[in-house]
C-alpha cells in the first residue's frame, strides 16, 4: 500500500502503531519520546522520515553510492515526491537485476 493512499494519524506514535499492525509485527518504533527527539511528532512527519530513509537506502543499492541529496534537499521534498523517486529507483533496480 502506498503511503500517499493512507490518511496519516495525528501523531507519530499512532502512525507507527498503524504500520506495525499492517506489517503484522513490530517494525517501527512507537515511543513518542524517541520520535520527538528526532523532531518527528505527527504521522505525516513520520511518513516523511521513513520515506527519506527508504529513498536513501534504495539509492545506495541501485547506484552503489549514497544519495546525493542533503538533509535540506530531503526537507524540501514531500512524501509524494519521495515515493515517486522510490518507485523510479525500484524500476531501475529491476532492470539491473535482469
Amino acid at each position: 500500500m502506498s503511503l500517499k493512499s493512507m490518511m496519516y494519524p495525528g501523531t507519530a506514535e499512532e502512525y507507527a502503531k498503524q504500520l506495525n499492525k499492517q506489517a503484522g509485527r513490530h517494525v517501527v518504533l512507537t515511543d513518542p519520546d524517541t520520535w520527538a527527539e528526532r523532531g518527528v511528532h505527527t504521522g505525516e512527519q513520520l511518513a516523511h522520515k521513513l520515506a527519506v530513509g527508504h529513498h536513501y537506502d534504495l539509492h545506495d543499492i541501485v547506484h552503489n553510492k549514497t544519495s546525493p541529496y542533503s538533509n535540506a534537499d530531503y526537507d524540501a521534498m514531500g512524501v509524494e515526491q519521495l515515493e515517486q523517486e522510490i518507485e523510479e529507483l525500484k524500476r531501475i533496480r529491476q532492470r539491473h537485476d535482469r
